[in-house]
């Protein structure tokens, strides 16, 4: 049995008597619980830097909903054609070349989010987190970028996070070394945060419907998306691993403006993460002296790194090549075993990811698990450090359903006012993360020291289509993907989501 299994049989059995344990809560049907597309808009995001749009929730969802909501249109206007080669033989190539040209060739009107703008907003939320205000010049159409640039910054920028000076990088690498690394890796895990997030959503809430290859069912058309999200990110560490990527930062800052603040922050991310891993506590200056004459060689490349830097950079292109072992990118959606639990259909499925982190790169095996109405989902993470391995774990109980119903007590009159929330659907998730990480998450101390992160999320859905959910956090020191915050920390959260059928 399968760890995500086995924590959704644990939650059965805890609610099984539910009348009892939740007097108010009179049943919990199957039924609820929803075959739908989730849309979701983050009102307040647990822990994240306060005065801060988008943050980072906020702008996954953002773009999530945009991808998602695209390739759902496109799917139901090939809906009513009757013909199942025609459908599927025009419609999936059609989405296939949307996704082409909003993800690949970023190809969209009105600074419409895409991945690259989500990639962005990442690592500024870090670096806002940290008090340094910067520009996504992805953020808007070229005709506003030129006028953005003329009025706040300068002309002839070089990068897509501008707006940062020397001394603001070199006081956030001394104040935490840790956090200066996630700025550079946060692009990269935002669309691994990404793929999980659509993943989990077709799994738990797509229906039961089979995907087979090209043969999928009415929930199985975000491959684009998702092989897109996955191919790029590959790509990007395959560039900075070859002689491409230093030609190519050679070129970049040859071109570059004798400004500062309209240069990138960092350049190459992945070559930037290997080289701040390694070298935590050396000054910022110790970049040397950039090649036009003014400022700090902020750009790091193979030719910076030393023999061990580079073997972890190759190892970390391995690593990340495991993330194609993933069904739900060729449109297989797991294994169904009708009557397998309690009488009750079992769907699971699993995949190999890698994640991006400030203390290096890691290897994740996920599996999700649902017997209608539970949903549970386990991810075992074994991060590289520069010398040695830690292991975290994540498990997750998704949105079990309860209805709720006025108690047969309620004066009439009360219970005929109410009668709009009589009964309404509640929602109930749960999570739990334990790790073992360096102290600080500086990558190459000894200080090992583990901690963990709980949290709790509380939906109402009073009608169908709409639900309000709040949620609530508590964190150690440590990382956790998706998490602004790397220190310990609580909060709580406030989000809508609308559910369309």
């Amino acid at each position: 049995m399968s760890p995500a299994l086995a924590l959704a049989a644990l939650v059965a059995v805890a609610v099984d008597g539910a009348p009892s344990v939740f007097p108010r809560f009179d049943e919990l049907r199957p039924e609820e619980n929803i075959t739908a597309v989730p849309f979701t808009l983050v009102l307040v995001e647990p822990a994240s830097a306060e005065g801060v749009f988008p943050s980072m929730q906020q702008s996954l969802h953002l773009y999530q909903a945009f991808a998602v909501g695209g390739n759902e249109v496109i799917r139901r206007a090939f809906s009513t054609v009757d013909n199942d080669w025609l459908r599927l033989g025009v419609g999936l190539p059609t989405v296939v070349l949307v996704n082409l040209v909003t993800e690949a060739a970023f190809g969209l009107p009105f600074g419409a989010p895409h991945h690259g703008w989500l990639h962005e907003e990442w690592h500024r939320a870090v670096m806002s987190a940290h008090g340094i205000d910067t520009f996504d010049t992805l953020a808007v159409p070229d005709n506003q970028l030129a006028a953005a640039l003329g009025e706040r910054f300068y002309a002839g920028s070089s990068g897509s996070v501008i707006g940062a000076t020397d001394e603001q990088l070199a006081a956030f690498k001394a104040s935490s070394p840790g956090d200066y690394v996630r700025m550079s890796t946060a692009g990269i895990e935002s669309q691994l945060v990404t793929i999980r997030a659509i993943e989990r959503d077709q799994f738990f809430f797509g229906g039961d419907d089979p995907w087979w290859g090209p043969v999928v069912s009415a929930r199985g058309w975000n491959a684009g998306t998702l092989i897109f999200n996955q191919v790029s990110t590959f790509g990007y560490l395959l560039e900075c691993g070859t002689q491409g990527g230093v030609d190519f930062t050679a070129e970049m800052e040859a071109g570059e403006p004798g400004t500062v603040v309209a240069r990138d922050f960092t350049g190459l991310d992945c070559d930037a993460s290997v080289y701040d891993l390694f070298r935590p506590h050396e000054p910022y200056v110790a970049r040397g002296a950039h090649p036009g004459g003014t400022g700090v060689d902020r750009y790091r490349t193979l030719d910076d790194l030393d023999d061990e830097e580079r073997r972890y950079a190759t190892d970390t292109i391995a690593r990340a090549a495991l993330s194609f072992i993933d069904p739900a990118l060729f449109n297989i959606a797991g294994v169904s075993v009708d009557d397998a639990v309690f009488g009750r259909r079992l769907k699971v499925t699993g995949r190999l990811a890698h994640m991006l982190s400030p203390i290096g790169s890691a290897v994740e095996l996920e599996a999700l698990a649902q017997v209608r109405p539970f949903n549970g989902a386990a991810v075992l993470r074994l991060t590289a450090l520069p010398r040695g391995l830690v292991p975290s774990l994540d498990l997750d109980v998704v949105r079990v359903p309860f209805v709720w119903r006025l108690p047969n007590a309620t004066d009439a009159t009360v219970k005929s006012a109410l009668a709009f929330i009589d009964p309404t659907v509640v929602t109930v998730s749960l999570g739990l993360q334990t790790w073992v990480q360096p102290h600080d998450l500086v990558a190459t101390s000894d200080d090992l020291r583990v901690g963990g992160l709980v949290r709790a999320e509380i939906g109402v859905q009073p009608i169908p289509s709409l639900e309000l959910l709040a949620s609530g956090m508590v964190k150690s020191e440590g990382f956790s993907p998706g998490v602004l915050s790397t220190g310990p920390v609580g909060g709580a959260g406030l989000a809508l989501r609308l559910w369309l059928y």
